[in-house]
């Protein structure tokens, strides 16, 4: 399903034969998918068929047996199969040819394997993510104090920060460049978003098994990502693959309602918990987002609304005035900072009027920003500018004020990259569809219908849970395909 994963062998229901599955330098092969089972077995014509990722093929007429050579020779892109089987330890491997597993106990095995590697490679998605977003903080605030502090400030001048400043920008400028390019040389946001698709088919395909759908219509690979194309394509071939194999494998799986509803633990509670708990997770996330970024943002307008306020004071007796709040904002901190505090709450209260949290935090940002943060940054600059340096302070509200703008930013490309907005929406929608599906299922057991109605009026239920489940599956996938990890630009 990633890139180093892409080939896909096919063998014939005819073809159960040990000896030339460990041609592959006896590893266990884990996409397989079988052709339609003929009513009378005839001669192998072509038994093994390589389906590479790209547009070229090539096949290998099965006639005799196959040397270790012949079959890497044809099969171009065997060692992706190998690879995979290195990643994952050989833990997914099978006696041959008995006994044959349980079906559900096999499907447990492969998404415990998938789910294993995919957490890997989530983990370091994300981290890549936060730690761009990190960077680009550090390097911003750096460049603004390169142009602004290194002149003006006895600190910068005494760490030397014009010497190497713009050296320690470049640095950090390429370490995120190399996290970007190491994300996709080891492909850590596709094999997360992919195995995690993948192992939500056999999911699926595990309910409408204990569910007692086992027709072909029935394949959940059938009816996810149909008629795509490219690296989509192949987490429907590699699940339709698994699922395949299983069924090859392993005995048929048994009708089990209790799996599917009625404890905590089934397939539609946990689910509908599963949905439940992360649209209160993403709301949670998106609402320290919406309060942070927009309170940074707020604050850095209210900096530059009174630097523009004292730049516009052009008369001395105007001038004179913005000299003293400074001075008094300084010199005078705790009871300005006091004052300062009765002032925004005041305003807090007056703003609940408003519906929207977000504006009442933005106005108390802004006036926070324009009554403390400036008047306490432009004091700081002052005191710890070089003499004569009458810009100083100035440069000193500069600099927060764009270090306000940068953490707001990198906020937002946090929750844009991790893609929180869209999954809140479909977690939401998710919960409510098996609510409504379980209650159903209740319904139709304290009926008194008979019991095949019954039955088949629950299968249908399912089905159309499995439905919509791929369906939401298959929307998140295309959201974050659509956010690809990269640096974050402007800095």
């Amino acid at each position: 399903m990633d890139p180093v994963a892409t080939a896909v062998i096919r063998i014939s229901s005819e073809l159960v034969e040990r000896s030339l599955l460990d041609r592959v330098e006896g590893r266990s092969v884990w996409i397989v998918e079988l052709p339609p089972i003929a009513t009378s077995p005839g001669p192998l014509s072509h038994a093994i068929h390589l389906v590479p990722s790209h547009e070229e093929t090539c096949r290998l007429k099965v006639v005799c047996q196959p040397s270790p050579k012949d079959v890497q020779e044809c099969f171009a892109q065997a060692s992706d199969i190998d690879r995979f089987n290195r990643r994952i330890g050989g833990r997914v491997s099978f006696a041959w040819p008995e006994p044959k597993p349980d079906a559900i106990d096999c499907l447990n095995l492969f998404r415990r394997t998938l789910a294993g590697i995919q957490g890997r490679s989530q983990s370091r998605w994300k981290c890549g993510v936060r730690v761009l977003a990190a960077l680009f903080v550090v390097a911003l605030v750096l460049l603004e104090a390169y142009a602004k502090l290194s002149e003006t400030q006895t600190f910068a001048h005494a760490i030397g920060l014009k010497y190497w400043g713009m050296a320690a920008y470049t640095a950090i400028i390429l370490v995120c460049i190399g996290i970007y390019l190491l994300a996709r040389r080891d492909h850590w946001q596709t094999i997360h978003e992919d195995y995690r698709a993948a192992n939500e088919v056999l999911r699926t395909q595990r309910a409408f098994w204990q569910a007692g759908l086992t027709a072909a219509r029935d394949r959940a690979d059938r009816i996810y990502l149909v008629g795509v194309n490219g690296s989509l394509a192949r987490v429907r071939l590699g699940a339709g693959a698994i699922i395949t194999w299983v069924a090859m494998r392993s005995t048929a799986a048994a009708l089990d309602w209790s799996a599917i509803h009625g404890s905590s633990d089934s397939y539609v509670d946990q689910q509908r918990g599963y949905f439940r708990c992360n649209a209160i997770k993403r709301e949670k996330a998106l609402r320290i987002v919406e309060l942070s970024s927009w309170s940074c943002f707020a604050a850095s307008l209210g900096m530059a609304t009174w630097l523009a306020w004292y730049s516009a004071c052009h008369t001395d007796q105007l001038r004179q005035v913005a000299c003293y709040t400074c001075d008094f904002g300084g010199y005078h901190g705790i009871w300005w900072s006091w004052q300062c505090v009765i002032i925004v709450i005041v305003a807090w209260f007056l703003l609940r009027l408003q519906r929207n949290a977000c504006v009442r935090w933005a106005a108390a940002s802004l006036l926070v920003g324009i009554l403390i943060f400036a008047p306490a940054t432009y004091r700081l600059g002052y005191d710890f500018g070089l003499p004569g340096e009458r810009k100083a302070p100035v440069a000193m509200v500069l600099v927060i004020a764009v270090t306000l703008l940068a953490i707001a930013g990198a906020i937002r490309f946090i929750a844009e990259k991790l893609a929180w907005e869209a999954e809140a929406r479909a977690y939401q929608e998710a919960h409510d569809r098996f609510g409504y599906g379980l209650s159903r299922l209740e319904a139709i057991d304290g009926s008194n219908l008979d019991d095949d109605t019954k039955l088949e009026r629950k299968q249908a239920i399912i089905r159309e849970l499995g439905t919509r489940a791929l369906a939401e599956n298959e929307a998140w996938l295309r959201a974050h395909r659509e956010r690809p990890i990269e640096p974050l630009l402007g800095g």
